[in-house]
């Protein structure tokens, strides 16, 4: 075999969910690391997955359930965290983020975030009390921040023990200190804002508005009326530095799985769940009888900013979710199938498929699962074949593709991937065909800009990313001048076919006319008037 084309995935079960914990180049060295897990009694079962990169093919070659009931508090392994080098590294969003699920158990059974927790001295004081399960968490992260890099592991759990230790501090020197509480009780979040922005040195400005933020929110011991009291500032339109503080912290409750069942209420099954999270990731829940005013008054914020890392956290839950192996249903393969459907048609409604999470991956495996026929294996040309059946628009078609383009699979799969969004260009006749169906005109240009530019940051070959966004740029122009109806010009058509000839890979530039600008010199300024398009290189 060729050498790094073979690996071994370890895997551990946690509630039923698999992750994978670590890699190994060694089959009986997987092996032995799963059994060291197993014997922690922190996973129900462990497995070993071999995995060909040149194929694709998968195997499990050891799997085995525990005798030992799990224990009650348990670290949740993680894949990857951010390297946090200095102290205020740990506070970022990111890092609190993968520290959140690390710490899953914990937070949900003290009903709190990691915000909390980290910017409380008598919390961070309960927490390092159980040192077992503190040095099990710290170990989780560290394996986590140096998988891949050249970062001794033990190194990592001495810089992150000394972090607690300085975040310990931090929070006792302040302790009792509740000024800006008061202030922002008092008088509100911007003038608490304003206030420690003057009267505080700027290294300790967002401890101070963190740890004001963090007494607000543990005053709420569910996390329905957490939601409820971020839901309220956002709603009294405070600075945009003031959203970002609310957006983070609004992430983190929607992150964490007890929060999320809490907050979305009684769901009929995972499908569902996922259908509203897709829904609610614009602000367009469709909402009935049994949403609790919470959500409905959040809908109604999200519908009016982008709240973008709390965007990313649902979508990043649907990614992990149509991804598992875990039921969308409890009744079986073909309402699975149904439910799939029903997903993927919110997911292109409400543009879940737009690279930020790579859920066109997890939904192609999820395809993959369900459509195979009876003692098959299904091919991945079947599964990408399988998921643009489902999608009923050209314009879901074309976001899936782009999708993949993504992802390490659109990597592996990328002539298939590039072979597909050919037939798509080449079936296009206006440009309407690639957005949204109730898209205004103003929608029709932003949409299509959006797709050429998308499409244009894939890693697809240079000549292919070219060829495509040249046929969207030319219909746009068609559409901007008021001829809808008209189809891609006789010149761009044959000059399509042309560089699709056998042996002929060079790409025409006759449409781009080109502009060279000297440094320093401006292309344009803001709040000119846009009559022109530039693709810059």
């Amino acid at each position: 075999m060729a050498f790094g084309k073979i690996s071994f995935d370890i895997y551990g079960q946690i509630e039923g969910r698999w992750s994978v914990y670590s890699q190994s180049k060694y089959r009986e060295a997987a092996i032995e690391e799963a059994k060291e897990l197993l014997g922690t009694g922190d996973f129900e079962a462990v497995k070993v997955v071999r995995e060909d990169e040149r194929s694709g093919e998968e195997e499990t070659v050891f799997s085995e359930e525990s005798k030992k009931k799990p224990k009650g508090l348990t670290v949740v392994p993680i894949e990857e965290a951010p390297l946090c080098e200095a102290l205020e590294d740990a506070y970022a969003f990111e890092a609190r983020k993968m520290t959140s699920r690390v710490l899953r158990k914990y937070l949900d059974e003290h009903g709190m975030t990691a915000f909390e927790l980290m910017h409380d001295y008598g919390k961070i004081k309960s927490f390092t009390r159980n040192e077992d399960f503190l040095t099990k968490a710290v170990h989780a992260i560290a394996r986590a921040q140096s998988k891949g890099t050249d970062v001794k592991h033990y190194e990592r759990v001495d810089t992150l023990f000394s972090m607690i230790e300085q975040m310990t501090d931090r929070a006792e020197s302040i302790e009792g200190d509740n000024r800006y509480y008061d202030l922002f009780k008092k008088s509100g979040l911007d003038q608490m804002f304003e206030t420690v922005y003057r009267d505080v040195d700027e290294e300790n400005q967002g401890f101070r508005i963190r740890t004001a933020l963090s007494k607000y929110l543990g005053e709420m011991a569910d996390w329905q009326a957490k939601l409820l009291l971020m839901v309220e500032q956002a709603e009294k339109k405070p600075t945009e530095k003031a959203y970002q503080y609310i957006d983070e912290i609004m992430a983190e409750i929607f992150d964490g799985t007890e929060a999320l069942r809490e907050v979305m209420g009684v769901q009929k099954n995972r499908a569902e769940t996922l259908e509203s999270l897709a829904q609610l990731s614009v602000g367009r829940l469709d909402e009935n009888p049994k949403t609790i005013e919470a959500l409905k008054r959040f809908n109604a914020v999200k519908a009016e900013r982008s709240l973008p890392h709390t965007r990313s956290v649902m979508l990043d839950r649907i990614n992990r979710e149509l991804g598992s192996t875990r039921p969308l249903t409890n009744n079986g393969r073909e309402e699975d199938r149904e439910a799939f459907t029903n997903v993927l048609d919110q997911l292109i409604k409400n543009h879940a498929l737009s690279g930020e999470n790579k859920i066109g991956e997890a939904a192609t495996l999820r395809a993959k699962s369900l459509f195979v026929n009876e003692g098959e294996d299904e091919s991945w040309e079947k599964a990408i074949d399988d998921m643009l059946s489902l999608l009923d628009t050209r314009a879901g078609q074309f976001a899936y593709l782009v999708d993949l383009c993504t992802t390490d699979f659109g990597i592996k799969h990328q002539p298939y991937i590039i072979e597909k969004l050919q037939e798509i260009i080449n079936s296009l006749n206006v440009i309407t065909d690639l957005v949204d169906e109730e898209a205004d005109r103003r929608g029709v240009i932003r949409g299509a800009a959006t797709v050429r530019d998308r499409l244009l940051s894939t890693n697809l070959p240079e000549e292919w990313r070219l060829r495509f966004a040249r046929t969207i740029y030319t219909l746009l122009m068609e559409y901007e001048k008021g001829d809808k109806s008209k189809s891609v010009t006789s010149k761009a058509k044959s000059q399509q076919g042309s560089a699709n000839k056998e042996g002929d890979s060079k790409v025409s530039y006759k449409f781009l006319n080109r502009k060279l600008v000297d440094t320093g010199k401006y292309i344009f300024r803001e709040g000119e008037a846009g009559t022109e398009a530039y693709l810059i290189s």
